[in-house]
């Protein structure tokens, strides 16, 4: 029979290493934002009330070094990445302070968790385990890009799925914005750029925090160093770099992120090009104006309702939707 081992120190678990349940986002992230109870992976959508958990970790690694990586992580987002940034901003770079090697270590601990909770290959991740364990090893073979999430739209972010906390699989990188591509029956992926050498590639959104992350192959720094520069060029993305502290990040989001969440990303020229297209279906309104407008058109009983009929419509068997639902509107018939 094959041990039962935690995923990071290695111990078998037993009496010294009990077995505990990591959670893919720290607890404190879903404490943030209590309002995103529902998750989402590729295949289903289900509520939940504690988020996607692994349940292969000692409470030793769990409560000692996991939690202090937490313990950065959660307070960076609470600090520099909770409060909206106003859409006047869009243009802007915006200052921000990041810890180079403590950041990298909670980033690929969130996603070594995100991938085995998902059973995918994630073996290459191993060599960076004792790093962050604290014993030995280098921070290498990885790229880590930021930028800035922004509603650029003209209705609030509550209209649409709100999801502040996400991770996903190999998010296209676009040069054309979706829609141009739409306008003129265009493929959606004109102008992308397929990244090669890399065992992984995962976009996580931490509030307002948008991390690009790429797990580079073995003996490919060559092609690393040209993507990178690629990326920084054409893309509103900011790579870490150790050593530094402070970096100026844009915002990186478009209006189809806001739609269909991070499954892609718009180059610089993409971004203009989806940013005029938007303001050229508001009639001489502005983006503000009108959200401004749409906002007084709704309290937040009526915010409150719509919600609810949302998730009864998506969640018919959770009996906590179920009262939620009947407490407003009355059993159903």
């Amino acid at each position: 029979m094959k041990k039962r081992i935690c995923a990071y120190c290695g111990n078998e678990f037993g009496k010294n290493h009990q077995r505990t349940a990591e959670h893919i986002f720290p607890q404190g992230l879903l404490e943030l934002y209590p309002y995103q109870d529902v998750s989402f992976t590729p295949e289903k959508i289900f509520k939940d009330n504690s988020g996607l958990i692994i349940a292969d970790v000692c409470n030793r690694c769990n409560n000692e070094v996991l939690s202090e990586l937490d313990s950065y992580g959660c307070n960076l987002i609470k600090t520099q990445f909770y409060k909206e940034i106003e859409y006047k901003f869009k243009d802007e770079t915006i200052e921000k302070e990041i810890d180079y090697d403590l950041i990298s270590k909670w980033v690929i601990k969130i996603a070594y968790n995100y991938l085995r909770s998902r059973k995918n290959e994630c073996t290459f991740i191993q060599r960076y385990i004792p790093c962050i364990l604290k014993r030995s090893g280098a921070l290498e073979g990885f790229s880590i890009f930021l930028g800035l999430h922004m509603n650029t739209t003209p209705l609030p972010e509550r209209c649409y799925e709100y999801q502040p906390l996400c991770i996903i699989e190999n998010p296209k990188l676009i040069g054309t914005s979706l829609g141009i591509s739409m306008r003129f029956n265009l493929p959606f992926d004109l102008n992308s750029i397929i990244i090669q050498g890399a065992y992984e590639k995962l976009l996580i959104r931490l509030g307002n925090l948008i991390i690009y992350l790429i797990f580079w192959q073995e003996g490919s720094d060559r092609l690393q160093e040209t993507y990178d520069q690629v990326l920084i060029k054409n893309f509103n993305l900011i790579k870490i770099v150790k050593g530094k502290c402070k970096y100026n990040l844009k915002r990186v989001t478009a209006s189809t992120n806001m739609t269909i969440n991070y499954g892609h990303i718009l180059s610089k020229s993409a971004l203009h090009q989806d940013d005029m297209l938007l303001e050229s279906t508001l009639h001489g309104k502005s983006v503000i104006e009108t959200r401004n407008l749409f906002e007084s058109m709704r309290s937040e009983e009526d915010w409150k309702k719509s919600g609810l009929m949302v998730e009864r419509e998506m969640f018919p068997n959770n009996r906590k939707v179920r009262d939620e639902f009947e407490e407003v509107f009355g059993k159903e018939v």
